[in-house]
């Protein structure tokens, strides 16, 4: 099962971003900055390939008609 992750950054330079985890167990905070940059990494890779809002609901709609509104 999964959950939340949110990366938090803040205004000043100097606070470092971590990364907030939620899951089934319980939730974490992850802030060594080598994890830290692999969601960044992740993240933003995901960012990429993700259809618009608009896209995206032309394509559940698509997937609606598919299986016949069930």
């Amino acid at each position: 099962m999964g959950g939340a992750v949110n990366i938090l950054r803040f205004s000043d330079p100097l606070d470092a971003p971590f990364i907030g985890l939620e899951y089934a167990g319980g939730e974490a905070i992850m802030d060594d900055p080598t994890d830290v940059a692999k969601f960044q990494v992740v993240f933003a890779s995901l960012v990429e390939i993700a259809l618009s809002p608009h896209d995206t609901a032309d394509l559940l709609r698509a997937v609606r008609r598919e299986l016949g509104d069930r």
